[in-house]
């Protein structure tokens, strides 16, 4: 590819609105332009980055014969509406109608849109098992779009689900697309964490998450510093010893003295409680009254300084719930929220196990204004269920080796699978016989990979600073770029052009004559291509060309006539770690 007959530009500064490496990096040497927050194009040296992604992807995915498709983008509210998700999803979903008034949405993802088409077709034990993949489009409406590519508004990503007759058949796939996003980070060399993570929106019995750390990412990681262990925030489980914690409580009912309720104005938060009483917020117990899907009421609790975990509290449940409003609470409790506590409350108690460090502690009397103090739990109100329903946090103990402490890390998802079992099949009826005549529902598993995302990983990864990146081979649009110092100059033209023409199919040449050296430089190192030949003033005084290759940080001074035979064998030896096929 020559540069003048080429569609390509770089900026000289970066964009003010761009916050990320990637971002910068991406905007800087024109790989993508913003059109809207969240909305980009790409040219087409990004395009070619966002090829070669998707060429690795498919040849994995090839691999555990997983078969491509396409499907729509514009997806009717129905098939939605079929599994509940159309009122469910939230306000990320693209909604909007057509002249018909029928609904319509952007898909996001396409559980239902799969689902439907696997069920016209498979009525048998014998069409099964198989499974499908699709790379397109993404629609999700970001409330705060970011990093550039990072967090987008549209975004490319590959999808792929598969479709198993038993259980155990069904983990058998889940392992072999694990063991292919590896084998697929591996090629694209990011150093990418599998991790347990929660089945959000999407839904299913478990999932994994493949986690790329940057300050940029917006996904938080919780990691033991002594042993292995290693979790999603959101569902991370830490070290409490709940049997010594329940001794200390017995031990302590006949010492604490009885209940007494006490004026508590205007103290609707656990901070301004604990400033007005002059106790520590870990003392005091939050009453969360939560309203199912299924019409159910019930108190979560936990202690003041912890956050409760929604997926953690959603296992406990086993539905969506959301917050009761302040119309409800008044109607149960007979006070407002801030007020409310467990002493009364007659339905079911979901209690974190950090209240069992409250053996004096807090809570609400269901009463405005007024709270209860001398509280131990189990003396004054029943314990019968304790769970685990609070976030982790650094420095908790890990659950795993019971000595180490937990350390919050950021990164970014770029993968994510999910054993969905049953979740879509059965609201959706994709049923099949089985051998002894039985109606059965298909055990599906889902799994996706951002592939704009990933490029963007890539930058963050590879960028050195804001003015240079150097690509993988495997990845680069280009991986040589050749700079001839003085098109003007009939020797080192011919020359440089000579050495393009061997290597035309993996090179770009900087052939323009209206632009200095210094710029072709500056151009070169946002391009990203991995080896520099530079034509000028060597090959005036030996005869020879200068190679830069810019991952190994090395030079090497070269006949022109040398090149063809040893650059394009040592391309081709760059791209083949572990585990291509």
């Amino acid at each position: 590819m020559k540069v003048s007959e080429y569609f390509i530009f770089s900026l000289r500064e970066p964009p003010r609105d761009a916050e990320s490496k990637s971002h910068i990096l991406m905007m800087r040497g024109g790989f993508i332009k913003r059109i809207a927050a969240g909305i980009y194009s790409f040219t087409p040296i990004g395009f070619k980055i966002i090829k070669n992604i998707e060429k690795i992807i498919r040849e994995e995915m090839e691999r555990i014969n997983c078969y491509e498709v396409q499907l729509p983008l514009l997806t009717p509210a129905e098939l939605w509406q079929e599994t509940g998700r159309w009122d469910t999803y939230g306000k990320e979903l693209f909604r909007l109608k057509d002249r018909n008034e029928r609904n319509f949405c952007l898909a996001p993802t396409h559980e239902e849109i799969i689902t439907d088409l696997v069920r016209f077709a498979v009525k048998s034990w014998k069409q099964l098992p198989f499974s499908l993949f699709q790379i397109g489009q993404k629609y999700r409406d970001e409330a705060r779009p970011r990093f550039g590519i990072i967090r987008a508004k549209e975004f490319i990503m590959k999808d792929a689900y598969s479709f198993d007759r038993t259980e155990e058949e069904a983990k058998n796939t889940y392992k072999k697309f694990f063991d292919a996003y590896c084998r697929i980070f591996d090629r694209l060399k990011l150093d990418v964490i599998p991790v347990e993570a929660a089945v959000g929106a999407i839904g299913g019995k478990f999932s994994h998450e493949f986690i790329f750390f940057t300050d940029y990412g917006e996904d938080k990681v919780m990691i033991c510093n002594s042993c292995s262990f290693i979790s999603k925030k959101e569902i991370s489980s830490f070290f409490l010893d709940t049997d010594k914690l329940l001794n200390e409580i017995k031990s302590k009912m006949e010492t604490i003295p009885s209940k007494q309720k006490v004026y508590t104005p205007s103290t609707t938060t656990v901070e301004s409680l604990s400033e007005y009483l002059k106790v520590p917020i870990s003392q005091i117990i939050k009453s969360f009254f939560v309203e199912t899907q299924s019409g159910k009421h019930i108190l979560a609790l936990i202690r003041g300084d912890r956050q409760i975990s929604e997926d953690k509290l959603k296992l406990v449940i086993k539905e969506d719930f959301k917050l009761a409003d302040e119309i409800k609470v008044r109607e149960i409790f007979g006070a407002g929220k801030g007020f409310i506590g467990p002493l009364n409350f007659k339905g079911r108690i979901i209690a974190d196990k950090t209240i069992l460090t409250c053996t004096n502690g807090i809570v609400g009397a269901d009463e405005d204004d007024y709270h209860f103090i001398n509280i131990i739990p189990g003396r004054d109100f029943e314990i019968s269920e304790i769970h685990d329903i609070a976030l982790a946090e650094e420095g908790d103990i890990c659950p795993n080796c019971k000595k180490g402490t937990l350390k919050e890390r950021v990164g970014l998802e770029l993968g994510h699978i999910f054993y969905l079992g049953e979740k879509y099949s059965s609201p959706m009826r994709l049923e099949f016989t089985d051998k002894d005549k039985n109606k059965r529902y298909v055990i599906m598993g889902c799994y996706g990979i951002g592939i704009s995302r990933t490029a963007s990983a890539i930058f963050e990864k590879y960028g050195e600073g804001e003015n240079s990146v150097v690509l993988p081979y495997e990845i680069a649009p280009f991986k040589v770029h050749i700079i001839p110092i003085n098109t003007k100059d009939d020797v080192i033209f011919s020359t440089a052009m000579k050495i393009y023409s061997e290597l035309k199919d993996v090179a770009i040449i900087d052939d323009r004559d209206d632009t200095s050296p210094g710029e072709k430089f500056a151009d070169c190192d946002l391009w990203g291509a991995p080896i520099k030949i530079v034509v000028g003033k060597l090959l005036k005084e030996k005869g020879k060309v200068e190679i830069i290759y810019r991952h190994e940080r090395k030079r090497e001074e070269m006949r022109p006539e040398e090149i063809n035979e040893k650059i394009l064998p040592y391309i081709l030896s760059q791209p083949a770690p572990k585990g291509s096929p």
